[in-house]
Order: C-alpha cells, then sequence, then structure tokens
C-alpha cells in the first residue's frame, strides 16, 4: 500500500467522480481506476459502490476513508515539522477552540506564546464541538479547548478539565424583571428568550419551566451566535442565559441584572480534549501547557 493510492482513495471519496478525482490528483482516469482497484485488491474489500451519477464508499471504504485521512494529514504535518526545524522554527500546532474562549482565556494564551515561543506557528481554528471533534480524529488539529459534551466522550478521546464556566440567567438592567424581588418560572412564560441552540442549554431551559408544570416560552430565538445573544439581551429586552466571563463589564456596570430563579444558573466544565493514545509533539506540550496556565490564572 502506498501513500498516492491512499491520496487517489481519498480524492475520489471527496469528489464522488472518478473523472473529477483523476483531474485533482493529475492522472488519467483508467490509470486512477486501476490504482483504487489494487488498493482493493490489496486490503481484500470492496471500498467503492458505482452508482449512476458516480461512486460512494461502501461502510469498509467509509472506516478505511478515515484511516487514509488520518495518515494523510499525519504525513502532511511531519513534513511540515521537518521543514519547520530546518528553517529555524520550533514546530507547526493547530488547536480548535470553543465560540466563547476567543477572547478569553485562547487571546491571553496567544500573547504568551507570541512573546515566549516566537518561533513556534500556531493556528486557531473557532468552531463548533461536533466539527472540531471530527478535525481532532483525523489529524487536522492538535487539540480542543471548549467546553465539554453533554454526554460521555467517546472513548477514543481524552477530557482534561481545567475550567467550570457558568451562565447566569441575565437580562437588561432597563427590563422589566430586573428589580422584581420575587420572581417565578410564570413571570417568564410571556417574556422574549434568546438560548443558544445546544442540548445542554435547550434541557436546562426546558426543565425551569416543566419543573412548574408550564409550557416553554412560544417567543424563544435560538441561535448559535454567541455575539447575537449577548446583543438580544443587553440591547433589546430579551432574557437569555449567557457564560458570565462574556459580559463581565456589563455586569460590573450594572447594565445586567441576574434574575434570581431555583435552577437558572446553567454550569459546564471545560477543558482540554485530546486523541487517546496520541503522544504530543513538544510544540504541541508547550501550547497545552500555555493554556493550563492561563486557565490556572482565572481559577485564582
Amino acid at each position: 500500500m502506498e501513500l498516492r493510492q491512499l491520496r487517489h482513495f481519498v480524492a475520489v471519496v471527496e469528489n464522488g467522480n472518478l473523472s473529477k478525482a483523476s483531474r485533482k490528483v493529475h492522472i488519467s482516469q483508467p490509470a486512477l481506476t486501476r490504482s483504487i482497484k489494487s488498493l482493493e485488491d490489496q486490503l481484500r474489500a470492496r471500498l467503492l459502490d458505482r452508482k449512476p451519477r458516480g461512486v460512494v464508499p461502501t461502510p469498509t471504504g467509509d472506516v478505511f476513508y478515515q484511516h487514509a485521512k488520518l495518515i494523510l494529514n499525519e504525513c502532511a504535518r511531519a513534513k511540515d515539522e521537518v521543514s519547520g526545524a530546518e528553517s529555524g522554527a520550533a514546530g507547526q500546532v493547530s488547536i480548535g477552540i470553543g465560540a466563547m474562549f476567543a477572547a478569553y482565556i485562547v487571546d491571553d494564551v496567544v500573547a504568551r506564546i507570541t512573546e515566549n515561543y516566537p518561533k513556534l506557528h500556531v493556528t486557531i481554528t473557532e468552531g463548533y464541538f461536533e466539527d472540531l471533534v471530527g478535525q481532532l480524529r483525523d489529524g487536522r488539529i492538535d487539540a480542543i479547548f471548549s467546553n465539554f459534551p453533554v454526554v460521555s466522550a467517546a472513548g477514543d478521546l481524552v477530557l482534561e478539565p481545567l475550567l467550570t464556566v457558568t451562565a447566569p440567567t441575565l437580562v437588561s438592567a432597563k427590563h422589566p424583571l430586573a428589580h422584581k424581588r420575587k420572581i417565578a418560572a410564570a413571570d417568564l412564560v410571556d417574556a422574549r428568550w434568546v438560548i443558544i441552540n445546544q442540548p445542554h442549554v435547550t434541557g436546562s431551559f426546558d426543565q425551569l419551566f416543566a419543573k412548574s408544570g408550564l409550557a416553554v416560552p412560544m417567543s424563544t430565538t435560538r441561535t448559535n451566535s454567541l455575539d447575537l445573544m449577548k446583543a438580544l439581551v443587553v440591547r433589546r429586552g430579551f432574557i437569555g442565559f449567557i457564560p458570565e466571563h462574556l459580559v463581565a463589564d456589563e455586569l460590573k456596570r450594572g447594565e445586567l441584572v441576574e434574575l434570581k430563579l431555583p435552577d437558572g444558573r446553567i454550569q459546564r466544565g471545560a477543558g482540554l480534549i485530546l486523541r487517546a493514545g496520541h503522544q504530543p509533539t513538544p510544540a504541541v506540550t508547550h501550547v497545552l501547557g500555555e493554556i493550563r496556565k492561563a486557565c490556572a490564572a482565572v481559577r485564582r
């Protein structure tokens, strides 16, 4: 089995068409077909199904595709590491982060790295948890710094807790409920809500009303944008669960008020997510160490 065969197979899967794939890898279509056939013979397995509109991987092909992607990405990373060493760089590191940490923790980490490791090249990718995990598994990123999933992590992942993120129920100081001393779930049914469209938030939101035998508010906006959620609460009279660190200045200035509700705070662990059994390079170890130090400083 050769790397070129893996590249050929990955190109076919990602393009879904032999003609397009052959152009991408710069060989003729008959030569590509022979390469895939040779690969299937070596593996003693059928990897592709021919369909009227192209080709799709078989279940076995899906499994092999993940391995092929990982191998090719690791080879590319190894080449970059060697090239970096030759040019005097300390190495290449790619970290995936959750959106709420872009201007919290991570900005401090990047500042430390540029000061302490000026020859280390770091790529930061912001994304949703599921997308980042996919990139971690196939080797495109070295580690993830984000909230942890609600469900148990898969066996191929290692979670290292570093922080607890707390999101209270917040309203603008101008909101009618802002200075009400006693608030029940019934007072919130007719309000406009905005919540992050993630299971741990929607579950807590539903439970807040279910405990009082109430249906969730009809006027509820679900979004994956933290900026939109913050803007709607701060400026547009919405209610929402917002991580405290994202609105620390607004809380300090009194522009936002926390509603004192039973179960009105959502807490979730956060930290590093790594591939099980994968030994990080020295460059990656440096970056992970800076993330750990930044989190420790926040906890103090």
